[in-house]
């Protein structure tokens, strides 16, 4: 399988834009996997590519789901398979609801969060059996958000008003395609021999086989160039994926790894700024720390710029807070500055269900605190309480000390709570509008830069090294898993990581699958 990076898509299209040798170009959507913020930053290197040039750009697929046809809009021209479908209905939140499955099976979820993160309802669905008017709250105002971005981007390609889009949605009466063509969202019905021969008749060939397509990937490798003579660095770093203790990778966010990459970039006296890329729906409270102060560090000796992604929330915001310059898109999905602790007992499961009685002898009052055979006393649930509003406390203290912003401000509009980007930037979490290209040239702009050269921190494995690593028993039992699961595989992947949730989380509150 291949990914396409977002360096890699914009260094293709602004090649493209003056390469006699590319007539046109073609967005095929086979399928689609990325976030909101993500799909933005893809469109407007579209759109950029769009306005300068004259090239058409052509969008084709079988079936448009809302995400993709996001992305097609920006076309000059959208077909589609004439039996195909469009996915025009609005967005959704469906959250699962554990409460009463845990009863009938003896087991007691402990919670612990912060004493007033009612928004912080990553751990509502084991206590409660249905959403909190809370959690209702920072739902809809989210999904609005996120709506308005994509319905007027969609109107606004289309030549359609916003109003016509909700109408659209709210009818479910786009999903045919004919009906999608007399709406103005499709230019026509083509099966794909004809959008082939319409491209044959584009670039002259003689026959379709004579088309000289070129991929993404191998257009990069014949264009790519770099430049090799600054001497002067901007350092990116990537902090993508669940924040943990340890070693990270590609997909996590390691307190060992990314610290180590920001003071790599710090010590190093030709690296002239440092740009933190981060796209992560938080994790652990003390990895999320141990990351903080390398930022805290780094600023302290030069420019320290943050772009975010998808996703910048609890530990990811957390991360984030030093920085001299925040960036975000207008749909990131940020904020979320609280704590949670989730433990669970199975008490009633072992003792009268199954029969098995367990007996103690310990050495201090709270020795056997974590024990799964038995509930927590209200004493001890008064210990982690402590431990847990201690957490809160520190994290609004480093908000607002990172942003200049008093700490009962940031309570107010802390306590759990997700915020769109374009709310975070009025509520001051969040400075500027832009993505990694722009918070690279604020970074350069800070350090006094015009020639210099990128650093991509933390150095991820060559090609023979991610073969091999692949061949681990460890990935090959997850992709046996994918296949198996399907799309309830990410279902499967969030009921184990909340094993690991027996220490403090700065975590966001549900993870967000738009289609």
């Amino acid at each position: 399988s291949t990914q396409i990076g977002m360096n890699q898509l914009k260094r293709v299209l602004k090649s493209a834009q003056s390469d006699d040798n590319i007539t046109a170009l073609y967005l095929n959507f086979s399928g689609l996997q990325a976030g909101p913020a993500t799909l933005k930053e893809m469109r407007q290197a579209f759109t950029n590519f769009k306005e300068n040039t004259e090239k058409p750009i052509y969008a084709y697929a079988e079936v448009y789901t809302q995400k993709s046809l996001y992305l097609a809009s920006v076309a000059d021209s959208i077909f589609i398979q004439p039996n195909g479908m469009i996915e025009l209905s609005g967005l959704s939140a469906n959250v699962a609801y554990y409460k009463n499955m845990f009863q009938k099976i003896g087991v007691k979820p402990e919670i612990i969060r912060g004493s007033n993160n009612k928004f912080k309802s990553a751990v509502e669905p084991f206590i409660e059996d249905s959403m909190s008017y809370s959690n209702r709250l920072q739902l809809e105002t989210l999904l609005g958000d996120l709506w308005q971005e994509y319905a007027g981007a969609i109107a606004d390609g289309r030549g359609l008003k916003i109003d016509d889009i909700q109408v659209l949605a709210d009818d479910f009466a786009v999903q045919s395609p004919k009906k999608s063509v007399e709406a103005g969202l499709i230019d026509a019905l083509w099966y794909p021999d004809e959008m082939d021969e319409h491209l044959r008749k584009l670039v002259g060939a003689e026959t379709v086989k004579d088309i000289d397509f070129i991929s993404h990937e191998t257009y990069d490798l014949a264009t790519k160039t770099i430049n090799t003579s600054a001497r002067d660095k901007v350092a990116v770093i990537y902090a993508i994926g669940d924040i943990m203790g340890g070693s990270g990778d590609e997909n996590t966010i390691g307190s060992v790894t990314t610290a180590n990459a920001i003071r790599k970039a710090r010590l190093n006296d030709r690296v002239k700024a440092i740009v933190l890329r981060v796209n992560s729906p938080g994790g652990s409270s003390l990895a999320s720390d141990v990351i903080w102060r390398e930022m805290k560090l780094a600023k302290e000796t030069k420019p320290v710029i943050v772009s975010m992604g998808d996703y910048a929330a609890s530990g990811g915001y957390y991360i984030s807070a030093p920085a001299d310059t925040i960036l975000a898109q207008t749909n990131t999905i940020t904020g979320s500055i609280g704590i949670f602790m989730t433990l669970f007992t199975a008490e009633e499961l072992i003792e009268d269900k199954i029969g098995i009685h367990y007996d103690v002898v310990k050495t201090g009052e709270f020795a056997d605190i974590l024990s799964l055979n038995r509930s927590l006393k209200e004493t001890e649930k008064m210990k982690l309480q402590n431990l847990v509003d201690e957490g809160y406390g520190q994290f609004l203290s480093l908000v607002a000390e990172g942003r200049s912003l008093d700490s009962g401000y940031v309570d107010s509009i802390g306590q759990g709570r997700v915020w769109s980007g374009q709310r975070a930037m009025e509520l001051g979490l969040v400075d500027l509008e832009g993505g990694l290209d722009d918070a690279i040239a604020i970074a350069a702009e800070k350090a006094g830069l015009e020639d210099y050269k990128l650093m991509e921190l933390p150095v991820l494995k060559t090609g023979l090294q991610k073969i091999m690593s692949e061949l681990q028993m460890a990935k090959a039992k997850e992709d046996i898993l994918k296949d198996e699961f399907g799309e309830f595989y990410e279902q499967w992947k969030q009921v184990k990581k909340v094993k690991s949730w027996n220490e403090p989380q700065a975590r966001m509150e549900f993870e967000l699958n738009i289609n």
